[in-house]
């Protein structure tokens, strides 16, 4: 047995889970550190340009939906499948993962193009931002392909284990971002575009780093063209965990976008505002998220394995981690929003609607752990349906309807009190299918202990 299926499924749970979670949530780190960086340096440029990075925000959502699908959708199979013990699969699955990211990665920048700006205008781009987000993003759109394969390639090595290069990848590149930044915004004197050129190298830099495991073979999985298998059974396996994510996904990029739109008839600081605050708790998301693609492949291993004790401890394990780390970021966000909201470099008026924002979300942090934890393990057992259902609930069921209404009710308020009730409502559906599922694996396990 490979060492890093050994981990899996031989090595006490909290080991596992951790040596697994902690690269993971440091790649989930570097995507926020993208944007939490370029938002830092450009809002010495002014409100309107940290604004136009606001409303790009969207968009890049969109491009991590695609490669977060392809990525999560083929780790969850992968991971199975070395459970199970069927390495050709394994293979097939990587590779045909890795061009489908490639193709539509290619599609997407083209058709981004084409329509940028009809795109920024859906988004909420006012007319003093949209001369800065063009520029922004049609760099960035570029090279969309190569963040996508990136983001694929980061969740398939650490479904086989292989964390620490996931991570080595992803951090180079957030770590020459925050270099380049500087260089490229005011040395250069690119403005809102060298934000754009700075994250485009950093992240050229990390699919080279990424690409080459698999070149030289280090990897499990191996990526060839003659193994793309476009079968129906293996694209149902992929998107039937992927389509969820995507979703989840796009979901949240049609929300940010409804949040800025929503946010435009009170000026740029209030744009301003929206963006500081979603590249900030993008950081705690980040975590959580993180930790939960680390918990999805010893979830699905050991699911595969049949260990059912092991699973259940692993599920016990990172509800309770999770539920810590967000009750912790809930009391900073509340307490010290003042202060996050100032190293912005943000004017009274947008440090006034951050304040509101960050004390809304904060509400129902703590429980936000508990549904991102049941909602991967559906993933990781390959319960395409249920995992669907609460991927789209949060962010599409219950908040955009809110965020349609709310906000012509209360004002302001209604517009950031939105997300706590919708992240309400997810908990109660939440709860719901984890007894469902926490019967499955009772019931599989007498099972398996009665064969």
């Amino acid at each position: 047995m490979d060492k890093r299926t050994r981990l899996m499924g031989e090595a006490p749970i909290p080991e596992a889970v951790m040596k697994i979670a902690i690269p993971a949530i440091i790649g989930m780190l570097v995507m926020a550190i993208y944007n939490l960086v370029d938002t830092l340096f450009v809002s010495r440029l002014g409100t309107s340009a940290t604004g136009a990075v606001t409303v790009a925000f969207p968009l890049f959502m969109l491009v991590a939906a695609i490669g977060l699908t392809f990525g999560i959708g083929s780790g969850s199979y992968i991971s199975r499948m070395l459970g199970a013990k069927k390495t050709d699969e394994v293979n097939r699955a990587a590779s045909t993962a890795f061009y489908l990211t490639i193709a539509t990665g290619l599609i997407f920048s083209i058709v981004g193009m084409i329509f940028i700006e009809p795109l920024l205008n859906a988004f909420g781009a006012t007319e003093t931002i949209m001369v800065h987000a063009k520029d922004y993003v049609f760099i960035l759109l570029g090279v969309a392909t190569i963040q996508m394969s990136n983001m694929t390639m980061n969740n398939m090595l650490r479904s086989e284990g292989s964390a620490f290069i996931s991570m080595t990848g992803l951090a180079v590149g957030a770590l020459l971002n925050i270099a380049l930044d500087p260089i490229f915004i005011f040395v250069f004197d690119m403005g809102v575009a060298g934000a754009a050129v700075a994250t485009a190298i950093s992240q050229g830099i990390s699919f080279i780093i990424l690409i080459q495991y698999y070149i030289r073979h280090k990897s499990i999985a191996r990526i060839k063209i003659k193994l793309i298998t476009l079968k129906k059974y293996l694209l149902v396996q992929i998107m039937k965990i992927g389509l969820p994510t995507f979703f989840r996904q796009a979901l949240q990029s049609i929300a940010a976008a409804l949040l800025i739109v929503a946010a435009r008839r009170y000026g740029d600081s209030a744009i301003a505002a929206v963006g500081i605050f979603n590249r900030v708790i993008f950081m705690s998301l980040g975590v959580v998220f993180g930790f939960g693609q680390g918990f999805q492949p010893v979830a699905g291993y050991n699911f595969g394995a049949k260990q059912f004790g092991r699973l259940r401890e692993s599920i016990k394990f990172s509800i309770i981690i999770t539920t810590v780390f967000c009750i912790f970021s809930a009391i900073i966000f509340y307490i010290f929003s003042p202060q996050i909201l100032m190293a912005f470099n943000a004017d009274p008026e947008t440090k006034r609607i951050g304040i509101i924002a960050f004390r809304y979300f904060s509400s129902m942090l703590p429980f936000l752990g508990f549904s991102v934890i049941i909602t991967v393990l559906f993933q990781a057992m390959g319960h395409g349906t249920a995992a669907l259902i609460l991927s789209i609930a949060r962010q599409g069921v219950f908040y955009i309807p809110l965020i349609l209404i709310l906000p012509y009710l209360f004002d302001i308020n209604g517009i950031f009190m939105s997300q706590p009730i919708a992240d309400f409502l997810t908990l109660m559906v939440t709860a719901f299918f984890a007894r469902k599922v926490f019967k499955e694996i009772k019931e599989k396990e007498l099972s398996s202990i009665g064969a």
